[in-house]
């Protein structure tokens, strides 16, 4: 069957190549021609463009004298250079057999010609989509419907002018025509492989579908490889050349909490490694051979897992496909864990100072899991607040039901739960002797509620003035809970037992703060440092220095030493005279956490550990790539949480550095606001996602 409604698709064929062949006798006189002897062969009825596998022709040769006539009576003996790829038969049928190109020639009377075929694989294609296979299965296309507008005859044959590429395997390349066909729908193409043409350098599950992109070769992104089935799959949009290639490695990252951090003496920890191409994307997993520098101090085992054996450091080093990545990693004496002096995380960043500590000592290899619930429904959860036994959280949402819940620390299930109603929005909680403390904060609706620790009943509530606003929780000053407030700002006092007011003083109209708490004096900065009673609301310590003349959250760092950070700097100030006692420019942001005579702050991409009598740099830590969004941090005596997150899309996580090797000695794969509570147990919340980790 001869195909001429096809010849723009496919590279046109030579109808025959006609080539005169020496010898014979030059006879003459034959009736027609006055000539016997054979000058030329002529060869009709060959393809104009292709055969597919499956079609058969009539080909005709016929001799001609020197004169034009033609020679009658003339045997023909036809020949086929490829009859696996176009079988002829002794009377000139042309059988298409398989993908290729064969030469087809035609000898009679000394002289011969010869016809080029090309033979390729093929299926008509409708709207409805359908399915093609070729070369015995080994590449197998299924197309959806409406993948093709109108029905469209697609060719497969092998291709022998693609690039060359040490990477590709050559029994795999397929060009797929027509030229210039995009399909309306994603087609599936599967292409298979011979376990042998696979070069021992090369990995199964480094195998990926590519196209041909001009002299090089473009990845089909997301194509798999199954190495038990010896196949590549992807998804293609168009026609093209396709091949199956080995992906090259561009670099490898390391992953883990023991990267460039430290495990303790007879502890095991794993490190991953994660291959990335050139476009920094993620590729598919592949065998790495890892090493140590020193295996007498870590050992490590062919899956990246790590054994501490001895004090020092080594150099872990993991290797594929001519590619390495090396950290170093310690190995510390195991800590003393101690909580005989912990206390409970009550309020916005553990206390009234908002310190962000908790006096306990901490033994990294025993933190576990407890827990992961979703106490809500979508929306957002505050910092979680500690104390009586109890977890408390509030939701951040706006003009949706609000609720206060209480959790059990064991299980995470809720023991009790208050419905504020569709509200404007709650603030974080604060627990105090039985009661748990929270505002609201819309217009007409905003209180200072007292709730009943054991099931959430209402002890008293008290309205005060705001605009639709956040603040922090509010904070314990002896007899007084204090909190930000005011419909143009400012800040109330309530009598703790009572919740009758003690005073209001006007202030600037801040969104998201609180005041902080010094040996029974509430420090607020708001055109200066102000010290003001917490039962009469005067104003005891003043000072108007106007690097302070921001509303902050202040933070004391240690009794009679404020902090402040306002744009980009960070601020030591004497709670005694108002006056400041240092000044750090350094891109500051956040909350920073104090204890023990030592300053950790968020500053530009690393948290930085600073001395609290100067702001002496100490040291800094830097967490690694893609988690470079500082988003929280808690403190122990011997250990920094820090929780980031990513701008990437990647999942947070949260760190545990040791702090006097600042190595990291743990992780989690979540990032949020961080509470520890006096139990040992470390909250992380997640918008509506809360985590409770075991740390004792």
């Amino acid at each position: 069957m001869t195909r001429t409604s096809v010849h723009r698709i496919a590279t046109p064929l030579l109808l025959a190549a006609l080539a005169a062949c020496s010898g014979g006798d030059n006879t003459t006189g034959t009736p027609g021609g006055g000539n016997s002897a054979v000058a030329t062969v002529v060869v009709t009825g060959a393809p104009s463009a292709f055969m597919l596998v499956g079609d058969s022709t009539r080909l005709v040769a016929t001799p001609v004298n020197a004169t034009g006539g033609v020679v009658s009576n003339q045997p023909v003996v036809w020949t086929s250079s490829a009859p696996a790829v176009a079988a002829v038969t002794a009377s000139g049928t042309l059988i298409a057999l398989g993908a290729g190109s064969a030469v087809i020639t035609a000898a009679t009377g000394g002289r011969s010609a010869t016809v080029a075929i090309e033979v390729a694989f093929g299926a008509i294609i409708g709207t409805q989509g359908g399915a093609l296979s070729a070369a015995g299965g080994n590449l197998q296309l299924s197309l959806p419907v409406g993948s093709v507008a109108q029905p469209t005859l697609l060719i497969v044959r092998p291709s022998t002018t693609a690039p060359a590429d040490a990477r590709v395997l050559p029994s795999t390349r397929f060009e797929l025509g027509p030229d210039g066909v995009t399909f309306g729908n994603r087609v599936t193409l599967t292409l298979k492989y011979a376990a042998p043409a696979l070069p021992t350098a090369l990995h199964k599950a480094s195998l990926q579908l590519y196209m041909q992109s001009g002299t090089g070769w473009a990845l089909v992104t997301g194509s798999t490889v199954d190495s038990s089935t010896l196949q590549v799959t992807g998804l293609i949009v168009r026609t093209g050349t396709y091949a199956i290639r080995s992906t090259p490695v561009d670099r490898i990252a390391l992953s883990g909490a023991a990267a460039n951090g430290a495990i303790y003496a007879g502890q095991t920890a794993t490190l991953a490694a994660a291959l990335l191409g050139s476009a920094n994307d993620t590729l598919p997993a592949r065998a790495v051979t890892w090493t140590s520098s020193a295996p007498n101090i870590i050992a490590v085992a062919a899956n990246g897992v790590l054994s501490a054996v001895a004090a020092g450091t080594a150099t872990i080093t993991a290797a594929t496909d001519g590619k390495t990545a090396s950290t170093e990693v310690a190995v510390l004496a195991r800590p003393s864990a101690d909580w005989s002096r912990a206390g409970e995380w009550t309020t916005y960043m553990g206390n009234a100072q908002h310190t962000g500590y908790i006096d306990a000592s901490v033994d990294p290899s025993l933190f576990s899991e407890r827990w992961v619930r979703s106490p809500i429904a979508g929306g957002g959860l505050f910092q979680a607040t500690t104390g009586g036994g109890r977890v408390y959280l509030a939701t951040t949402s706006y003009f949706n039901s609000q609720r206060v819940l209480a959790l059990n620390p064991a299980t995470g299930a809720a023991v009790w739960q208050r419905d504020f109603g569709a509200i404007f929005g709650l603030n974080q909680a604060t627990y105090d002797g039985a009661s748990v403390y929270v505002t609201t904060g819309g217009h007409g609706d905003t209180y200072l509620y007292a709730l009943n620790e054991a099931d959430g009943t209402l002890r008293y509530q008290s309205p005060f003035g705001s605009q639709f606003e956040h603040w922090k929780a509010p904070v314990v000053a002896g007899s007084a809970i204090v909190t930000a407030g005011g419909s143009y700002g400012g800040m109330y006092g309530f009598d703790k037992a009572t919740g009758s007011q003690l005073f209001f003083r006007s202030g600037s109209q801040v969104d998201g703060w609180g005041p902080a708490v010094d040996n029974g004096m509430v420090y607020i900065t708001d055109g200066g440092v102000k010290g003001i009673s917490p039962t009469t609301g005067s104003v005891v310590v003043q000072n108007t220095d106007s690097r302070l003349i921001a509303v902050t959250t202040p933070v004391v760092a240690a009794p009679g030493t404020l902090l402040a950070v306002t744009g980009g700097r960070m601020m030591s100030v004497s709670t005694a005279t108002g006056l400041i006692n240092w000044e750090q420019s350094a891109t500051f942001t956040g909350a920073p956490v104090a204890a023990n005579g030592a300053i950790y702050a968020f500053s530009g991409n690393v948290v930085a550990a600073r001395a609290l009598n100067d702001g002496a740099l100490l040291w800094s830590w830097s967490p690694p790539e893609p988690y470079t969004t500082r988003q929280a941090m808690a403190l122990v005596n011997n250990v920094l949480f820090v929780s980031c997150s990513s701008d990437f899309g990647e999942a947070g996580i949260t760190y545990a550095i040791d702090i006097a090797s600042h190595r990291t000695v743990w992780s989690y794969p979540l990032s949020g606001e961080l509470s520890v509570s006096g139990q040992g147990v470390l909250y992380i919340v997640a918008g509506a996602r809360v985590a409770a980790i075991n740390l004792r």
